[in-house]
């Protein structure tokens, strides 16, 4: 039997009377695949592998282009250094809050100046040996390194506000550009609360970037309530950073609910506590 496949004058005549079918078209060659450019081989590159780059530069041309990006990476890595001078959450007295707080959340980040969106400081009034603090303790530590353009810093409860009631413990002011933004008591109170929780508080709030410069690997108490996150963060939602958002108000973690427009005081049933 004859192929039909074959490149004969008998086939091509059954071809076209569309008794056999046409050959199967050969496939085109691929293409080679071009050489990656300059600007290719500068993504990602490290400073080892730009320095031979630069080396092996067959014409002033690569080579400027070369140069020009190792500075302007230089200059970024410079102004991120500068951006994240925190870090840590520093440890503050009564007499430092305006200072060091009121007074540094009027100054612009590093790399924002004249916008006056003001510098991130999220306050922290705690009570030694409360276990809701020393577990907050423990994520507002973690938080700081995370996010070091932020500033964060700590005072015990009753040296911060004579007579703060303990049932208000812990408690966090946030500030941007010398005014309250907003404020949590009796946070993790009710129920065990996950970094995942005030990460996300402090992220619909604009204290901190949409995402952190480099993103740890997961911790397993993280995970938490992905209902609870997502329903503390609408009830928050703010501005991005550098879009701070003024007159949040206040929320209380017993009840979770805004009670709107706020200074920076607690009312208690009996007396009024201002800072």
């Amino acid at each position: 039997m004859q192929n039909p496949n074959e490149d004969t004058e008998w086939n091509d005549i059954l071809r076209k009377h569309g008794i056999i079918p046409e050959r199967p078209k050969t496939p085109p060659s691929p293409s080679p695949l071009p050489s990656p450019t300059i600007s290719d081989k500068l993504k990602g590159a490290s400073d080892s592998a730009l320095k031979e780059l630069e080396d092996d530069a067959g014409d002033s041309e690569t080579e400027r282009i070369v140069q020009e990006y190792r500075r302007k990476r230089m200059q970024e890595l410079r102004k991120e250094q500068k951006r994240g001078r925190f870090g840590e959450i520093l440890p503050i007295g009564r007499d430092d809050y305006k200072r060091e707080v009121t007074e540094a959340s009027r100054v612009d980040e590093e790399g924002m100046e004249g916008r006056g969106f003001g510098q991130p400081v999220v306050c922290y009034l705690y009570k030694d040996g409360d276990i809701a603090c020393s577990r907050l303790t423990e994520h507002l530590k973690t938080l700081a390194a995370r996010y070091p353009s932020t500033k964060f810093v700590s005072i015990i409860g009753n040296k911060c506000i004579e007579n703060y009631p303990d049932r208000h413990l812990p408690t966090l002011f946030f500030y941007r550009n010398g005014n309250p933004v907003s404020q949590v008591t009796a946070w993790g109170t009710d129920r065990p609360r996950t970094l995942q929780e005030i990460e996300s508080i402090l992220r619909a709030l604009g204290m901190i970037p949409e995402k952190p410069p480099v993103r740890p690997q997961a911790n397993p108490e993280d995970s938490g309530s992905e209902d609870e996150v997502q329903r503390l963060s609408s009830t928050l939602r703010g501005a991005k950073i550098g879009e701070p958002k003024e007159g949040t108000g206040t929320v209380n973690a017993r009840t979770s609910k805004i009670k709107g427009p706020s200074k920076p005081t607690v009312e208690d049933d009996d007396s009024d506590f201002d800072l």
